[in-house]
């Protein structure tokens, strides 16, 4: 390129603007609890900073959704369907709730549903009535989140990446799990037996991997 006389090399890195919503973070919810009728009603998840770390940095915005267990896989449909349509005289009065989404490190900063540019302040997002087992799909994930993110912290071990195209499922990243595996300096809680379910859709094909460790 030619400017005034002075040649450019111009490299362009294709980031957030083109890739943050080709990604999403799915991950499950391990425990919740509440503080009472005045307060909030919390949903641990088996993912946090270790995965995304934008909420706790700056109060960056992320869809949070929850997904029913496959136990409960006729009930969400019909709950999905009733929430994506706001068809109010199919949809329970109890299927939508306010959650706090908070992540699994032991930091009072790992908090997902935080207010906008307030990293500390709670936000409560509106979800379809969870339950302990159930998927949590955190999107707009790509870019950037995976390599800014506190990978390893607390020796949990590093997530998996994998890519759905033209109807292929490729994995991307499992050195580190598989590391964690026969890594004897690794924490042996770390290899417990929580699974990362990546679950998508692309067209009318569906794909639903589980990892096991």
């Amino acid at each position: 390129m030619v400017c005034l006389g002075c040649r450019l090399h111009l490299e362009i890195e294709p980031g957030t603007f083109l890739l943050a919503n080709n990604g999403c973070i799915l991950s499950r919810i391990q425990d919740m609890t509440s503080t009472g009728k005045d307060g909030f009603t919390f949903l641990k998840l088996d993912c946090g900073m270790t995965e995304i770390l934008r909420p706790s940095l700056y109060g960056a915005q992320h869809p949070i959704s929850v997904v029913p267990a496959i136990d409960r896989k006729e009930e969400g449909r019909c709950q999905v369907s009733c929430l994506a349509t706001g068809d109010s005289s199919i949809r329970g009065p109890d299927s939508v709730v306010n959650y706090v989404v908070v992540g699994h490190c032991c930091e009072s900063g790992d908090l997902l549903s935080c207010a906008q540019d307030s990293s500390d302040a709670i936000a409560p997002r509106p979800c379809l009535k969870a339950g302990i087992g159930d998927l949590c799909i955190i999107d707009g994930t790509g870019a950037y989140c995976s390599s800014m993110s506190a990978k390893n912290y607390n020796s949990f071990p590093e997530a998996a990446e994998v890519l759905l195209t033209e109807g292929y499922v490729l994995i991307l990243k499992l050195v580190t799990w598989l590391r964690h595996l026969t890594d004897p300096t690794v924490s042996s809680n770390s290899r417990s037996s929580e699974n990362a379910s990546c679950l998508s859709s692309c067209g009318k094909t569906k794909y639903h991997l589980t990892f096991k460790l």
